[in-house]
């Protein structure tokens, strides 16, 4: 399933699978960005219960 977008190569436009690349990288860099937030504030809240 990780490869499903190889085929998509072939027969889109470069220009078109380009601009879905740097689509994806964004959304998937939004996500990260929440991720690494969140870490950050259950750390805090963790540390404050055991304290």
């Amino acid at each position: 399933m990780a490869f499903a977008w190889v085929p998509l190569i072939f027969f889109n436009p470069m220009w078109l699978w380009m601009f879905f690349a740097a689509g994806v990288v964004g959304i998937n860099l939004l996500f990260w960005l929440v991720l690494r937030y969140n870490r950050v504030r259950i750390v805090r809240i963790l540390d404050k219960r055991m304290a």
